[in-house]
């Protein structure tokens, strides 16, 4: 499963996909859908009420705010995990890599 070699999760919040987050005990920032009936917004709360993810509603979203977050998360202490890869993965690290770098070129740009 590609979220256990995250070491950072932004996500959607389906049912799905927050019992994955959770099973892994992955840092998470949730972004739920605000079309349907609220569950992907419930979803995400209850994992921000745990501990494990951030909640950020559509309204809420801008840049700034979720370059925040992301710092916040990567800097912080509370939030390191270990990277699991397995060999079917390996092929992939080389592109991972270099999208992590441009995730953190972004984040950490003081503009």
């Amino acid at each position: 499963m590609a979220i256990n070699c995250a070491d950072l999760i932004i996500s959607r919040s389906g049912a799905v996909t927050c019992a994955q987050i959770a099973v892994a005990n992955k840092p998470a920032i949730l972004l739920p859908l605000s079309i349907g009936n609220g569950e992907q917004a419930e979803n995400a709360k209850y994992l921000s009420d745990i501990g494990v993810g951030d909640l950020i509603l559509d309204e809420e979203l801008n840049l700034k705010d979720l370059k925040g977050k992301i710092r916040e998360k990567i800097v912080s202490k509370s939030s390191e995990s270990t990277v699991n890869v397995d060999a079917k993965a390996l092929n992939h690290l080389e592109a991972v890599a270099k999208l992590g770098k441009v995730i953190m070129n972004q984040v950490l740009d003081s503009n």
